[in-house]
């Protein structure tokens, strides 16, 4: 695979035959790629069972690794929405998640006992508001 890029980037470049396999010799340093790329700050910690309405219907679970946040949500009608990861911005944590079929945007921002949620459920959802209080 190595070698089909750097046909590539010759080819891209123009160089002749005799430049392509002649004495020049370039140093390439390949890394494995890493998801840890958010930026932020692991921010106050959340962890945690979370309850999303007043009866308890929904519910948020939340674990740090290391700086990221990652979080397992069910909404009140039963749909759940697994690994959203993400960190915190300075004023809220950021987290999202993609299945293949849909886009999840979760925006935490938490008060005192609660969490202010915005949820967005991508393509076609409108936000949503909701307040997430600490199951003990």
């Amino acid at each position: 695979m190595v070698r089909l890029v750097l046909l590539v980037l010759v080819a891209v470049c123009g160089l002749s035959a005799d430049e392509r396999w002649g004495a020049a010799r370039y140093r390439i340093e390949a890394a494995p790629f890493c998801t840890c790329g958010f930026q932020g700050e692991a921010g106050p910690d959340i962890a945690g069972t979370w309850a999303l309405a007043a009866d308890g219907a929904g519910t948020l679970r939340v674990r740090r690794t290391g700086d990221d946040t990652i979080a397992d949500l069910e909404l009140p009608g039963g749909e759940r929405v697994q690994h959203l990861m993400g960190r915190f911005d300075g004023l809220s944590f950021a987290l999202a998640a993609f299945d293949g079929r849909r886009g999840v945007l979760l925006d935490a921002e938490p008060d005192k006992d609660t969490l202010k949620i915005t949820l967005q459920i991508l393509p076609g959802s409108p936000a949503t508001r909701l307040t997430a209080t600490k199951r003990k």
